[in-house]
């Protein structure tokens, strides 16, 4: 019996402790002033990321996986798992002065909200301690100026029919 309890209170400090890291990682995106519901929000994003890393493969089966892979895996799961926590969309940045063709996830918690983009590559190979953000993930490449988002049902029935 004493073993038992010894090996329940080592699971409940190690689940409180994974917990604990969760809950640091994605506090870090709550912006100071922003309202405590919020928090919830910003964790689905952070989860969302993770799961994101978790199940990425070529899902679009053009060779490689690339940014419309992780963006697809993105709005998949979230429209699945967590569109009860804020709107997503797919958003493309083609910007002809520095390169830049991306694509990438735009989201907000509410309608009347503005828009946050997004990286859904930021945790790429597990590293979870980079910021998401889309300015702070390509600070020389990326201008807000040029992102255009994808709204239209045949741009996503294209991509979202190879996820079958």
């Amino acid at each position: 019996m004493k073993t038992k309890f010894a090996i329940f209170l080592c699971i409940l400090f190690l689940s409180a402790n994974s917990f604990s890291q969760s809950l640091d990682n994605y506090q870090r995106y709550r912006f100071t002033g922003e309202p405590q519901y919020k928090e919830a929000y910003r964790k689905a994003i952070y989860d969302c990321l993770l799961a994101t890393s978790k199940y990425i493969c070529d899902v679009n089966n053009d060779g490689d996986i690339n940014c419309q892979d992780w963006t697809l895996v993105f709005y998949k799961l979230w429209k699945q798992n967590y569109s009860s926590k804020g709107i997503v969309e797919m958003a493309l940045n083609v910007n002809p002065n520095t390169g830049m063709n991306h694509m990438f996830i735009a989201i907000k918690y509410a309608s009347i909200c503005d828009w946050e983009f997004i990286e859904p590559q930021a945790f790429e190979n597990g590293n979870c301690n980079r910021s998401y953000f889309m300015e702070d993930y390509w600070p020389k490449k990326y201008n807000p100026f040029f992102n255009e988002i994808k709204t239209d049902y045949l741009y996503k029935n294209y991509f979202l029919n190879k996820l079958k």
